[in-house]
């Protein structure tokens, strides 16, 4: 069994360093960021992201608890417009080392769908890096399709 349960003050000070840190890690394994800049990069998005931090309007944050109401991972969604529609999106959903492969991530995702229906959003996006497939082929299962695709040439020199 997979619950989702709100995140105290603590855990969200806890959840954001980790952010920081993984989303920094993030870009810069993906190409789009320098190693030199990418902690003030990653720190600046979550500044403009959450100005209120825990309480900044309609952005929502979850411990991912599995059996025994272990904490298992994160999950945090805001309201959002996505093509002129009142949307979900998933900004991170990520499950500790130790429980990964476990069925955590796609219970937590199908546990948020009837939340977010019953605030009246009909869609529920996300972002995914290309070189997490593991994800990729976790959200495809659950019904996600691409929307768009960024590409990027590394020229020699």
């Amino acid at each position: 069994m997979t619950v989702l349960s709100p995140m105290t003050e603590n855990d969200f000070n806890t959840f954001l360093n980790e952010e920081i840190a993984g989303y920094a890690e993030s870009n810069v394994k993906s190409g789009r960021w320098s190693a030199d800049t990418a902690m003030a990069q990653s720190k600046g998005e979550l500044d403009r992201l959450l100005p209120q931090g825990l309480a900044t309007p309609d952005h929502y944050f979850y411990r991912i608890l599995g059996h025994d109401s272990e904490s298992v991972g994160i999950l945090w969604w805001a309201v959002v417009e996505l093509a002129g529609v009142r949307s979900a999106f998933i900004y991170e959903i990520r499950v500790h080392e130790a429980f990964r492969r476990q069925g955590h991530a796609k219970r937590a995702i199908q546990a948020l769908e009837p939340i977010v229906h019953e605030r009246g959003m009909k869609r529920l996006g996300l972002h995914v890096f290309a070189y997490n497939e593991g994800a990729q082929a976790l959200y495809r299962s659950l019904g996600f399709e691409v929307t768009s695709l960024n590409m990027l040439k590394t020229l020699g020199g």
